[in-house]
């Protein structure tokens, strides 16, 4: 492996951002964008997340440890990826047009950074074996009440 990649800190980012790149292959871009409403956003890259994750598991694994990696060469080489997966994610499912349901515009971000934090937290919690459907459960109860909270009532349906 070293011929092929020089030291453990090169295979690392390699299979980082191989891992970055299978998860983001995960999205179906066209289905997303048939989605007009943020939360309903959230909700289908949940699932195809979790679809992804289901034939994968090794993934989220993977990534959430390379997320808490505490050896400073790796966490500088890994930092920038994982922001770019969460502005890649942000892209995604947190579109302009969405700020105008919310009470307060600048709320929009703020839920969707809440959101990222709170994926972050479920998985960490599966750490014996993910309950997919227990997690998506949740979830679906978690959006739907961000939404009668942070949207305008012109907006609930």
């Amino acid at each position: 492996m070293f011929q092929y990649f020089g030291n453990k800190q090169a295979l690392y980012e390699y299979l980082f951002q191989y891992c970055v790149t299978q998860m983001r292959h995960a999205y179906r871009l066209d289905i997303l964008d048939d989605h007009t409403d943020f939360f309903d956003r959230v909700w289908a890259a949940s699932v195809m997340k979790v679809e992804n994750l289901k034939k994968h598991p090794y993934v989220a694994a993977f990534i959430t440890s390379a997320a808490t990696e505490n050896a400073s060469d790796l966490k500088d080489a890994l930092g920038s990826a994982i922001t770019e997966g969460r502005q890649f994610t942000e892209v995604l499912v947190l579109h302009e047009e969405d700020r105008i349901k919310f009470k307060h515009s600048e709320d929009a971000a703020l839920v969707f950074q809440m959101l990222l934090l709170l994926g972050d937290g479920m998985v960490s919690r599966c750490e014996n074996g993910i309950d997919y459907d227990g997690i998506m459960s949740e979830l679906d109860s978690i959006l739907k009440m961000l939404k009668r909270n942070f949207y305008k009532e012109e907006y609930l349906q």
